[in-house]
């Protein structure tokens, strides 16, 4: 009677041990499978910081400065990872040109590309890259994204073709692409890219491209062409739909009661305002 109730209380232990060591487990895969969110910045204000807070729980959050004398004057939470990169290495590497009025020099755009397509032990499925001036009403905002599209290599607003809006004043910077590459004029189209989810499949396109023509092209056009080519899913949320290139018709709210927590939003240059409508 003794002995069985001694193996009975060791099998018990035993498989509490178990149950113990997995739930660790499982919860140490989930922190290091966090995803990534990365700021594109220049000169980021203390506020922004406390609204970058605010994802810490959910994503690996990282700021990219632009600035390289830029200096934060203030006390940062160590959750939240600065990135600096060298110019000039950036630039020898082949990430440049992505933004529109500053060919040939790396931005913090190019410098993202650059900084996350070396870290080759970071565990993530994608990154969303999202500029200072975009309002994310609440973390959810993202998180539901990613379960909603959980197998999409790029998220965007939405695609623009050649023949559908011919009018497009920068097509000759895909001509210069056609020029120099493989790739044909059919698969070029571009979309507003302030906020967009790449996955490290994507990164990895992106970075052949940079290695093997030594520069990258226009990011309005970049994310869409390069996914297009390397035959990766594409997606365009409707959450997304309220990004636009200018506010000219009001339609970024102003008043909490009219914030749809769901939707990512742009442009929105005051910070103070995108703290005070956070929801």
């Amino acid at each position: 009677m003794i002995r069985g109730l001694l193996f009975l209380f060791f099998v018990i232990t035993f498989v509490l041990c178990l149950f113990i060591t997995n739930d660790k487990k499982e919860s140490y895969q989930n922190i290091e499978k966090k995803e990534i969110l990365c700021f594109l910045t220049v000169r980021p204000s203390e506020t922004f910081f406390e609204l970058c807070q605010r994802f810490t729980e959910n994503y690996k959050v990282y700021v990219v400065v632009d600035d390289n004398s830029y200096r934060i004057p203030y006390p940062l939470n160590q959750d939240i990872t600065i990135v600096r990169v060298d110019s000039n290495e950036c630039y020898r590497a082949g990430f440049h040109s992505t933004v529109l009025y500053f060919q040939n020099k790396s931005c913090s755009r190019d410098k993202a590309l650059y900084y996350f397509s070396k870290q080759k032990n970071l565990r993530y499925r994608y990154i969303w890259m999202i500029e200072e001036d975009v309002f994310i009403p609440c973390c959810n905002t993202l998180t539901d994204l990613d379960r909603k599209y959980k197998n999409a290599d790029l998220l965007c607003k939405d695609s623009c073709r050649r023949e559908e809006f011919p009018e497009w004043g920068h097509w000759q910077h895909s001509d210069r692409v056609i020029a120099y590459s493989n790739y044909r004029a059919s698969i070029f189209s571009f979309t507003m890219i302030c906020a967009v989810r790449i996955s490290r499949r994507l990164l990895k396109d992106i970075h052949r491209f940079a290695s093997k023509y030594n520069q990258l092209f226009i990011d309005e056009l970049l994310f869409l062409t390069i996914s297009t080519k390397n035959k990766r899913k594409i997606r365009f949320p409707e959450e997304m739909k309220h990004i636009y290139y200018i506010d000219d018709g009001k339609l970024i709210p102003e008043q909490k009661e009219n914030v749809n927590k769901q939707n990512i939003y742009h442009p929105m240059k005051n910070i103070e305002l995108q703290k005070f409508l956070q929801v």
